[in-house]
């Protein structure tokens, strides 16, 4: 075709507007068409007459096809004097399903009938942004429908072939139930015994940790945890008490006259008879004090039975009063 025309070129929502252009300006030969509510971008190529098939024709050309396109012609390519082949392109829908982008083409409107075309399966819980009610047509803003004249557009403005209509997130979202255990402690249980000594403890039964199970409702979205709410709990194995025997009868040494002296210091005492080393429990019979003592030392003169430290005495009466009556118990 020789000459100039006036053009008008839409291409997916935006209409480029020039007063007289050469068929050989036009990018392509590409322009937006709606179909069946939608905008679809549709190239003329002129195939060469050297080619004798549409294939060899766009191969020439480094024209790439889908096999969602339409692709017409005329006339037939085996006549050797050239074609002009009309590609209707189907729109490319992005799909972002669980993080994973893929890209799908279709000539579906409707996104429920997009993903069903796609065999994508959406589960009743799982999220799908934008609703799967709406038409990709819907998602048009305003700024897809200006009119710019065609002298006036950016350079940033390119003829892609099929650009992305709609971009589709899929949400998968799974609500499980998860199981999780903790131990219960058990009780310690004191009794005590007056036919055991004083300071001996006996266990009459070991102490068994319990389990205790909880049920967690837990919601994942694209397998991450977004949420857990705790749902109930069960005791699936009681703890067993820790039972302690506690000795309280009192082995008495003897009872008698308690003096002091300096030459020791602490809660030490002589005594002639017990080991040295032995633990020893005085009790001021006049007062009900006492004190623990340990015996590191003989020679008691007189007839006290016990010779206590200074510091220990002054914790059961004043050193001036320099002998009570006491009684000696075994710790």
């Amino acid at each position: 075709m020789l000459g100039g025309v006036v053009a008008v070129t839409v291409y997916f929502g935006i209409t480029y507007a020039a007063d007289k252009i050469d068929i050989a300006d036009l990018p392509s030969g590409v322009h937006g068409e709606e179909i069946d509510g939608m905008i679809h971008q549709v190239e003329y190529h002129y195939g060469s007459p050297m080619y004798y098939n549409v294939d060899g024709m766009l191969k020439n050309q480094s024209v790439e096809t889908y096999p969602e396109d339409i692709i017409s012609y005329f006339p037939d390519p085996t006549l050797g004097i050239g074609s002009q082949i009309v590609i209707k392109r189907a729109n490319e829908v992005m799909v972002v399903d669980a993080g994973k982008e893929k890209t799908y083409r279709t000539w579906t409107n409707n996104i429920a009938q997009f993903l069903v075309e796609k065999n994508i399966e959406v589960g009743e819980m799982d999220i799908v942004n934008p609703n799967k009610d709406q038409n990709f047509s819907q998602l048009f803003t305003m700024n897809d429908r200006v009119v710019v004249a065609r002298d006036g557009r950016e350079e940033s403005v390119s003829w892609r072939t099929n650009p992305v209509v709609a971009k589709i997130e899929i949400t998968r979202v799974a609500v499980t139930e998860v199981k999780e255990y903790e131990e219960i402690n058990y009780k310690t249980i004191t009794r005590e015994d007056a036919s055991l000594e004083r300071g001996i403890i006996k266990t009459e039964q070991d102490g068994k940790k319990g389990k205790k199970e909880l049920v967690y409702e837990v919601r994942r979205e694209n397998g991450a945890e977004v949420n857990r709410k705790l749902i109930r709990t069960e005791v699936v194995k009681e703890p067993q008490e820790k039972i302690v025997i506690k000795g309280t009868k009192v082995v008495v040494y003897g009872t008698g006259k308690a003096t002091w002296y300096s030459l020791i210091g602490g809660n030490t005492a002589a005594h002639n008879t017990l080991p040295k080393g032995t633990i020893v429990h005085v009790v001021n019979l006049e007062n009900g004090k006492s004190v623990d003592v340990k015996i590191v030392d003989r020679g008691i003169q007189g007839s006290a039975i016990i010779d206590l430290s200074d510091d220990a005495f002054k914790l059961i009466a004043p050193l001036g009063k320099g002998v009570v009556q006491v009684r000696l118990e075994k710790m």
